[in-house]
């Protein structure tokens, strides 16, 4: 009988359900596996009833359950109210988490909130339980922010849950608050600045910790912070009315469209905004997102933004992940459609051969289908403002979808001004509210609410209506300019002060009124302001920190700017430009954007070619801007395998650039990273070398180092290893020439992995030194972690293992513990070499526990692609190692495929000697055959002594399982000559005991 099946959704091969991984191709399967954890930062609340003893001595059985039961439901409505999960009940304590599933930063704050409103629920509670008991219930709460796992964290049956040190120190901070009493965690309290008010507790005992935790008793929500930068709403209750009806409508199962139209300033925004904090859409899910100019220019860019929130996948998700979600969502969803949807939600990946229509069709249809599934298992908002900027790909699936709404618990929301005519206008179920200005009473209202009392006299107010012409925006920002600017004061214990001479500063118009509070920013306030402002994307603070250096405290100041109303900060802690202030000349806009792609290119983040494209998108008069910004995404394409994209960037500045001088240079080695990415290693030598020439002609020794580092890369890839060592040395010539101490870190670093590759261990140790000591005064973390990982590499291939792991936790030190997105210190790839290490040891306990925390923070590494492979690699060996063949063979296919995946020889080489060994113990001799060749022709064509002598050695049980002993023997002796006067020792120990195995079954042949 044949057992139970999975079908692969790569290559459609069908594979016992036990395997994780494809057998044939390597990609995972996906269908019926548990969910795997995440490691993220989440706020874990951890709640204790005090007095349930004393009330269970009292009570019946049943009467006990009745009320706990009753008090249970009222603290789960809070908890629930404010997006948290309740993670287990524990006997009469409940742990809940909040940010484990969503990816809101406001988590610490939310789960404070929570905590508030518990204790209020509770006490209403026990009105009703000391009536029926004679006694009240009590709660002790802690709260605590950290990394946690979260997902599946016990057998692959569990269900979800967290695990971590947060929820610990969350734990003991319970134990040590007083009944009545919530006591948060110092993470917690810094991560909710001026939201909160709080005492200082005595530093609380942990088992486990060096040193006492710092606790903060929270007290109550700050007065303040509840109407921080909220104006009231006035003049448009029958509009709040429409909305709530519709909402109404949508939780009975009438699901609406709804439009919001009105020209800028009328308040379009604040409505969903007060449709969202409505309590009747509590328990809804709900998504939100803004379209921008730039979105015109995206196809599906705005609904796949929506999209993305409402199925709760992360900006950070990996690839299994996000299309676990879209299976889940809808069931039998068709490989093409996942895939297609998939590359909507921004992955790159391989789309399926279909015409252009086909895919469109197939495309609508899938997310189509993921609204309307999540629409019936649960309320949902979806919210979609400024549509006029939304493209027509977008519009057309809206359009679609406003008639399937009307059976469905759903409200789709969106806001656009009147000059657009919305496919789904005419739709059945579509209510569209048009906002006009607001009459001169709510006008007067909504100023004077804003100012101190009486404040100004009537007819200053009067003055200020009738300039605003109905517009609550320029009464808002009138209100804030007249504070920022003087011209009204507030005086403690005595009437505010107004200087109604100024008043004729006002600008008339709201355009000219933003740009003055704009103007009010100085200093670094200002120069983060302008880099926000002419980037159509919202911004990252570590680009903006990138952009600006050491020169300005960019946290500060976006702190600052958020605070008075001129940015606003996004779910995930980036920043852009407040909506009513959007706008920028052209130029002056792109240029911004080429600065922040630069940026994020000297950071290797992603979005740098995204970043160059927008700015491409948009309107401009410049045409070596254009080329300029034309090279930086060629090159970017290239480096990231997009050719074709790459090649159309470059054609494009071949056309615009001169043809000589340094910008030609650049273009020469924008091509020399395409033909590298086209497989072409020998042409992109060749052209990187004519990069060089063009750039010294040019006179700019800052392009000939970073020609000349291409070229040791190209050198490298060639298998030219001796001029790959001469470019890095005329690096260090250029770098120390210029001063440049980056480029000169730089080049440190390629001349130590270069002695790492080579297995010059003594000569990588020094080097790793002067490394680390170049990236110390730089104070540039990532370069102090990778020179530490570099100079526990060569402990570790020296044997000195203590002095290898001591180096490897200083690196692991550096990662930010408390950080979401992308991770410059690069844990993961620490934390690979700390498994391998405890592997070597023979600690194989250490070892899963490592590797496996490596897997989970690898998708924020930047180096992720090349972990993948490796990671798997050696999970493979330690599977083998453990006797666990079947898991081993999973994870050696896994390892191969992602190799092959982002198609790099030296993960390649670096895999193959694992691979050969698995599909030797498998039995597979084909397989192992074919593993070996292609691992030493990368090696072979990288010039990798040492990788190829690890093959070699690995090579020997093929050789055995033929029953050619002496060959065995030979490749084993071989490699151990390389092992011995190159290193690491510990494969110099594992190939002489290999021989001795050899001699051993060969004596045993033999007789």
């Amino acid at each position: 009988m044949r057992g139970a099946t999975l079908t692969c959704p790569k290559c459609a091969t069908e594979m016992p359900v036990a395997f994780s991984f494809c057998g044939k191709c390597g990609a995972r399967l996906l269908a019926l596996q548990p969910v795997e954890g995440e490691t993220k930062q989440v706020t874990v609340l951890f709640a204790d009833i005090s007095g349930f003893t004393a009330l269970a001595e009292r009570l019946d059985p049943e009467e006990l359950h009745e009320n706990m039961r009753a008090a249970w439901d009222a603290i789960a409505i809070e908890i629930r109210a404010f997006n948290g999960l309740i993670e287990k009940y524990i006997g009469d304590a409940v742990v809940a988490v909040f940010g484990a599933v969503d990816n809101e930063i406001d988590h610490p704050a939310r789960a404070q909130r929570a905590a508030l409103a518990i204790l209020g629920a509770l006490d209403r509670e026990n009105e009703r339980i000391a009536e029926r008991t004679g006694r009240n219930l009590a709660l002790r709460i802690g709260i605590n922010t950290g990394l946690a796992v979260a997902g599946a964290v016990g057998d692959k049956e569990s269900e979800f849950g967290v695990l971590g040190d947060a929820v610990n120190v969350a734990a003991r901070l319970e134990q040590a608050a007083e009944p009545g009493e919530v006591l948060v965690g110092d993470a917690t309290y810094r991560l909710a600045p001026g939201l909160f008010a709080y005492e200082p507790h005595p530093p609380v005992a942990a088992k486990g910790k060096t040193a006492p935790l710092v606790a903060w008793r929270l007290l109550h929500v700050e007065t303040a912070a509840t109407d921080r930068g909220r104006a009231p709403l006035v003049g448009r209750e029958d509009e709040i009315a429409l909305l709530v009806g519709a909402l109404e409508d949508a939780l009975a199962g009438k699901g609406h469209i709804v439009s919001i139209v009105g020209e800028a300033g009328l308040g379009k925004t604040r409505l969903v905004d007060e449709l969202l904090a409505d309590p009747r859409a509590l328990g809804a899910r709900v998504a939100r997102a803004r379209c921008s100019p730039y979105d015109a220019h995206r196809a599906y860019g705005a609904i796949s933004d929506l999209l993305r929130r409402a199925l709760a996948i992360g900006t950070n998700a990996p690839t299994e992940i996000a299309h676990r979600t879209l299976t889940e969502t809808v069931p039998g969803m068709e490989p093409e459609a996942a895939k297609l949807v998939l590359a909507a939600l921004g992955y790159s990946l391989t789309l399926p051969a279909l015409s252009g229509e086909t895919r469109r069709k197939l495309l609508d249809r899938a997310i189509r289908d993921l609204i309307l599934r999540v629409a019936r298992t649960q309320p949902v908002i979806l919210a979609l403002t400024d549509v006029q900027w939304a493209d027509a790909a977008s519009q057309e699936l809206l359009a679609a979808l406003a008639p399937a709404l009307a059976s469905t618990a759903a409200l789709f929301v969106t806001t656009y001004r009147p000059d657009l005519n919305p496919p789904w206008s005419t739709s059945r179920g579509h209510l569209q509210i048009r906002l006009t200005p607001l009459a001169s009473g709510p006008s007067a209202a909504l100023l004077q609410a804003l100012l101190p009392a009486s404040a100004l006299p009537q007819e200053a107010v009067d003055d200020i209506v009738a300039r605003s012409a109905g517009s609550p925006t320029y009464i808002e920002e009138t209100a804030r300019w007249l504070v920022a600017m003087g011209v009204v004061v507030e005086r403690e214990g005595a009437s505010p002060l107004a200087d109604v001479s100024r008043m004729r500063e006002l600008p008339d118009a709201l355009p000219m009124l933003l740009l003055r509070r704009a103007e009010l920013a100085v200093g670094p306030e200002k120069r983060v302001l302008h880099a926000t402002a002419v980037a159509a994307r919202a911004c990252e603070p570590g680009l903006l920190r990138a952009l600006f250096g050491q020169d300005v405290d960019v946290d500060a100041a976006l702190a600052s700017l958020s605070a008075r109303g001129l940015i606003e900060l996004t779910s995930h802690g980036a920043a852009r430009l407040a909506e009513r202030l959007a706008g920028g000349g052209e130029s002056e806009r792109a240029r911004a954007l080429m600065q922040a792609c630069d940026a994020a290119r000297a950071l290797g983040h992603e979005d740098a070619l995204a970043i160059a494209e927008e700015a491409l998108a948009g309107p401009m008069s410049d045409d070596l801007l254009r080329a300029a910004l034309r090279r930086r995404a060629g090159e970017l394409a290239a480096r990231a395998h997009e050719t074709q994209r790459s090649a159309e960037h470059l054609a494009e500045a071949d056309r615009l650039t001169p043809a000589e001088g340094r910008e030609r240079a650049e273009l020469t080695l924008a091509k020399a990273y395409l033909a590298r990415s086209d497989d072409r290693p020998a042409e992109a030598l060749a052209v990187g070398r004519t990069a060089v020439k063009e750039a010294l002609a040019a006179n700019d020794r800052g392009l000939a180092l970073a020609a000349e580092e291409a070229v040791a890369v190209f050198a490298a890839d060639a298998g030219s290893q001796d001029e790959s060592l001469r470019a890095t040395e005329r690096c260090v010539e250029h770098a120390t020439a210029i001063g440049d101490l980056s480029g000169l870190a730089r080049a440190l670093a390629l001349l130590t992995y270069a002695a790492l590759d080579r297995g010059e261990l003594a000569k990588a140790e020094d080097l790793a030194h002067e490394l680390l000591g170049a990236e110390s005064r730089l104070g540039n973390v990532s370069g102090e972690a990778g020179a530490l990982r570099a100079l526990g590499r060569a402990f570790f291939g020296l044997g000195r293992f203590a002095e290898a792991e001591a180096t490897l936790e200083r690196a692991l030190a550096l990662a930010d513990p408390l950080a979401q997105g992308p991770q410059p210190a690069d844990p993961a790839s620490t934390l690979l070499v700390l498994g391998s290490l405890a592997i070597e040891r023979g600690d194989f306990a250490s070892a899963a526990t490592t590797l496996a925390e490596a897997r989970a923070v690898a998708e924020r590494s930047p180096s992720r692609e090349h972990l993948a492979p490796r990671i798997a690699s050696e999970l493979a060996r330690l599977a083998l190692y453990q006797g666990s063949l079947e898991d081993a063979s999973q994870h050696a296919a896994a390892a191969h495929a992602g190799a092959i995946e982002h198609e790099c020889r030296r993960c390649g080489a670096g895999i193959a000697a694992t691979l050969v060994e698995v599909a030797c113990a498998s039995g597979d001799l084909a397989l192992a055959d074919a593993w070996r060749t292609e691992g030493l022709e990368h090696a072979f064509r990288l010039g990798l002594p040492v990788a190829s002598a690890e093959i070699r050695a690995a090579s020997a049980n093929l050789l055995a399982a033929h029953d050619d002993i002496v060959g065995a023997r030979n490749e084993c002796i071989e490699a151990l000559a390389v092992f011995e006067q190159r290193g690491p020792t510990y494969l110099a120990e594992r190939t002489r005991r290999r021989i001795a195995e050899i001699d051993v079954n060969g004596k045993a042949q033999s007789a």
